[in-house]
């Protein structure tokens, strides 16, 4: 007898009553029938052998089951005795991480974040992950001093979790109900949106340590995130185009990226390209390579020096954006091709200017008897030619 790879069904004979069918896949024979509508599917044994009435035996054992559903959904004594899928939060994490999130760009920057919630919920089943207790754990999270932006980050993806094992594409591993249903993010998350003001940047410049300030003023005149500059080197330095060349594995999107060094930047690039005395195009004091814990520490000093404590490195970024989109009037897909920015809503973030485009486009002035405290007042000047470069050591 020739024995079928493929399930291909058999059905089961009608004269006695017996619902739904037998197949085979493999040695293993599976019977195939419905309740109310709902499909189910049960393995009954395994055969021993090829011999035709070993395959009979198994057939007649098939028969013998499926007459015994059949009493079952009559008499209504028909239960599910299928075991309920009930994973813990680990193993879904871990097929989330391994089915999507490790196949984007952004994998490597992102996998702490899935570490981080596996340090809290990992060992739970996904059953007795409770609504109120995600509540909870957002409110210690904010206790312990964590930023509400950052705690919704956190629940970002502990809700893109949840949602994709909710979706899964194979069946069996789906889970039945979603355990954090009415949990919403905190309220109070904020964007920063602070802007310089006229002759700032000068200020925070002069009041760096000599080491620091071509950092500083290459972060501000390109663009760059910081992690991209703290790894620059000098064999990433076209220095007959005026190029800086950022490869993939320092790069946040993990794709090349050349970004021109402007006409005054290029100054402080070829002064310390004259000077270098190692890989690294900006150094610290010690001549080894910028560390996030040595910014926060040259930070720290220019906030003591200028006396305002809300000052960040990052802030750069979004001056430059605003800069060059709502003063020099640089088109978006250009400016974003510097920044390397993937969307626009991403880049609208970035813009610092928006009031001022939307006055603009109304043809309305600025109310006179509008009070702007002095961290906000923003700059109405013609704008500048540049900043002042002397003494970048």
């Amino acid at each position: 007898m020739k024995l079928l790879s493929m399930p291909k069904p058999i059905s089961a004979p009608e004269e006695k009553g017996i619902v739904g069918n037998y197949y085979w896949r493999g040695r293993s024979l599976w019977i195939d029938y419905s309740v109310h509508g709902e499909r189910f599917r049960e393995p009954i044994l395994k055969r021993r052998n090829d011999d035709s009435k070993e395959v009979r035996r198994c057939e007649i054992m098939a028969l013998k089951v499926l007459h015994k559903r059949d009493i079952q959904i009559v008499e209504d004594k028909f239960f599910d005795i299928r075991k309920r899928y009930d994973p813990k939060f680990w193993r879904i994490a871990g097929r989330y991480w391994k089915y999507h999130l490790s196949l984007q760009k952004s994998a490597k920057v992102e996998r702490y974040k899935i570490v981080s919630l596996l340090k809290k919920w990992g060992r739970t089943p996904a059953s007795r992950i409770d609504a109120n207790d995600v509540i909870l754990w957002m409110e210690e999270l904010k206790n312990d001093g964590y930023q509400i932006n950052a705690i919704n980050n956190r629940f970002a993806y502990f809700h893109a979790i949840i949602h994709w094992a909710l979706r899964e594409s194979q069946v069996d591993k789906r889970l039945d109900a979603n355990p954090i249903l009415n949990v919403k993010a905190l309220r109070g998350g904020k964007v920063r949106k602070k802007k310089k003001v006229s002759g700032q940047f000068e200020r925070e410049l002069e009041a760096a340590r000599p080491c620091f300030r071509p950092l500083y003023f290459a972060a501000w005149e390109s663009g760059c995130r910081p992690e991209e500059l703290f790894g620059l080197e000098w064999e990433n330095v076209d220095m007959e185009e005026r190029l800086f060349i950022f490869p993939a594995d320092h790069i946040k999107t993990f794709e090349d990226r050349v970004v021109p060094i402007s006409d005054m930047l290029f100054d402080v690039v070829k002064d310390l390209h004259v000077k270098r005395k190692n890989p690294i195009v900006f150094p610290n004091n010690e001549g080894r390579r910028y560390t996030r814990q040595g910014i926060r520490w040259d930070m720290a000093i220019i906030r003591r020096a200028i006396g305002d404590a809300d000052i960040w490195f990052r802030d750069t970024r979004k001056e430059f954006v605003s800069r060059k989109i709502s003063k020099e009037k640089i088109p978006i897909p250009d400016v974003m091709a510097v920044t390397g920015h993937k969307t626009y809503s991403t880049i609208k973030r970035y813009c610092l200017d928006k009031i001022d485009d939307m006055r603009r486009v109304v043809g309305a002035s600025q109310h006179p008897n509008v009070i702007e405290f002095e961290s906000q007042k923003r700059d109405t000047s013609p704008p500048q030619e540049g900043v002042k470069v002397a003494n970048l050591g």
